[in-house]
């Protein structure tokens, strides 16, 4: 939610790419954070509960807590595919100590860690989903994980670790 949040206010407050990285790498939460945020735990909540009570049952499950599961693994997948796929901004700001790895881990999150986290989120969503749903939405979440890194290069010339969080 960190991620989001800074993510937000960057893009929501910062008319050009050295005014978004600025407002990102602030380690305060601004109006277009508290929205953001706001929004997602009200929308997750609301979306949780409108799916039900959980049955379990393998590859066809139903309700909120299979869709939890299924999210969190497939929320995974998008990082690798972004280092991967795209150029890390140096960020700089008062959170660098923290995210400076990052520009290492490109040559560390190598192509076999990402078909991997690949392979490890169908897996999961099959299991939960069957075969159909859960090849659908692995590779829906490629794709937007495709566009969003497409996104990210156009306003901050590639990834940061606050807009991959």
């Amino acid at each position: 939610e960190d991620g989001l949040a800074d993510s937000a206010d960057g893009i929501g407050g910062g008319w050009s790419r050295e005014q978004i990285l600025k407002i990102m790498t602030d380690t305060r939460l601004g109006t277009f954070g508290c929205a953001a945020l706001s929004l997602y735990m009200i929308g997750k909540v609301d979306m949780i509960a409108t799916l039900g009570r959980s049955a379990w049952k393998v590859g066809a499950c139903e309700g909120g807590g299979p869709a939890i599961v299924v999210t969190q693994s497939l929320s995974r997948l998008v990082a690798p595919v972004l280092i991967n796929t795209r150029e890390y901004v140096d960020e700089g700001g008062p959170k660098y100590q923290f995210y400076s790895f990052f520009l290492e881990a490109k040559y560390l999150v190598t192509w076999t860690r990402a078909v991997f986290a690949t392979v490890q989120s169908l897996i999961v969503s099959v299991f939960v989903y069957g075969f159909t749903r859960g090849v659908s939405l692995t590779i829906l979440t490629i794709v937007m994980a495709f566009f969003s890194g497409r996104y990210a290069d156009r306003i901050l010339g590639g990834v940061m670790g606050d807009y991959i969080g």
